[in-house]
């Protein structure tokens, strides 16, 4: 049996289930065909909980891009999410710890976990996929994805994995990941 890692990076307030399922789809078919035999897919993720969104023309949804990829690989029987301790579900970050001694939000902890959960990866043997959910660029957010997301995928990038980035519109490219 061949296991395929999978490690998602992605805003927290990312809300497309339907991108994430089709992002899962493409996984599924893409090694499909390159790994033979049968797969298990073990599931990497920042274990960040889900937060109401207002989306314009949608209205209130629940929103976060590893709440989503959780749930969506909690309904495929061969898709198993790895713990980052036994009992911790997913990598998250210690937000408290890495505080700004001003008190403000912010702080290293994000990076930090992302960087922890790309190391994960690398120790890990058989193929490796990095999977990107991304904020489109929007009034609300004029930037597009947090630095949290491109930071994690330039880490990748430097590392050699092989990543894609959900088809949404994103200003990062192969170049700024390398």
């Amino acid at each position: 049996m061949t296991t395929i890692w999978v490690l998602v990076t992605g805003s927290r307030q990312f809300w497309r289930a339907d991108v994430v399922r089709v992002a899962f789809d493409a996984i599924e078919a893409d090694f499909g065909w390159r790994e033979p035999g049968p797969h298990t897919f073990r599931l990497i993720h920042r274990a960040c909980p889900p937060r109401p969104v207002k989306v314009p023309g949608v209205g209130m949804v629940q929103a976060s891009a590893d709440w989503l990829a959780h749930h969506e690989a909690v309904r495929r029987p061969h898709w198993l999410i790895v713990e980052s301790e036994p009992g911790i579900v997913g990598f998250p970050a210690l937000w408290e710890a890495y505080r700004p001694a001003s008190g403000r939000r912010g702080g290293p902890a994000g990076h930090i976990r992302n960087a922890q959960m790309v190391k994960h990866l690398l120790k890990q043997g058989g193929p490796k996929i990095v999977v990107g959910f991304p904020l489109l660029v929007t009034k609300q957010h004029p930037k597009g994805t947090t630095s949290g997301t491109k930071g994690c995928l330039k880490l990748v990038g430097k590392a050699g994995l092989r990543w894609w980035v959900a088809p949404l519109d994103m200003e990062i490219d192969a170049e700024d990941a390398a």
